[in-house]
């Protein structure tokens, strides 16, 4: 959702996702272009398509995504904001692709939060637990493949991924993290899909924080059986 300041300015909103099925797999992408770029709208845009490209690619040689895939998607990113010049188009980029049997493969540029809450409630949190979220000045363009935090493990039923970008992370206190996942679940996952972006695009417009600005965009994976 685009956040009050960008709105009140007339700017694009500078978040961007994606979310896509194939053959049983899942892959999303969130991504924030960055504000101090001038076509940070269009790198974001870039980074999510680039990532569902990257593991496309990786699902159809049966591969499961890595340190390769990484270095795929980034490729294909600085072959698509090429025209407009890669240090104009920069961004954060946050991907996650779980395949049929629930094996599941997540990556972060920048600031933002992936996060795997368990259906026992415990928590994975890239890139640590105790440093939840990145530094505000990596970047897809500034990281290499290998220099990106990953997460690798099994999602099994109750399980849920969960990206957003710093309009939302910032805002979530580490220690309710969890809590804010489990409410997404239960309040949100039981609804028809249109009333289900209805009301999420209301929240977050009312979203609690005071004097809040920023752009505002998640996406959450659940696997129910």
């Amino acid at each position: 959702m685009t956040g009050p300041e960008h709105a009140r300015l007339g700017h694009p909103n500078q978040d961007a996702w994606t979310c896509r099925k194939a053959g049983g797999s899942l892959m999303a992408a969130v991504a924030d272009g960055l504000g101090s770029a001038q076509h940070g709208d269009v790198g974001s845009k870039a980074a999510c398509a680039s990532a569902m490209e990257a593991f496309r690619l990786a699902h159809r040689a049966g591969e499961h995504p890595s340190w390769h895939t990484i270095a795929v998607l980034r490729a294909a990113w600085h072959q698509l904001v090429a025209r407009l010049g890669a240090e104009h188009c920069g961004t954060t980029c946050l991907a996650c692709f779980v395949d049929p049997h629930g094996a599941m493969f997540a990556a972060q540029a920048g600031d933002g939060i992936v996060a795997v809450r368990h259906a026992d409630g415990s928590l994975d949190i890239l890139p640590s637990k105790d440093k939840p979220f990145q530094n505000s000045t990596d970047t897809l363009l500034s990281l290499g493949a290998k220099e990106w935090p990953v997460l690798s493990g099994s999602m099994l039923p109750g399980d849920a991924v969960f990206m957003a970008t710093d309009g939302i992370a910032d805002d979530l206190e580490p220690s309710k993290i969890g809590d804010f996942i489990a409410h997404l679940l239960a309040d949100y996952l039981p609804l028809p899909p249109t009333v289900r972006a209805a009301r999420i695009r209301a929240a977050l417009k009312q979203w609690p924080t005071r004097h809040h600005r920023d752009d505002k965009t998640f996406v959450l994976l659940a696997r129910t059986s």
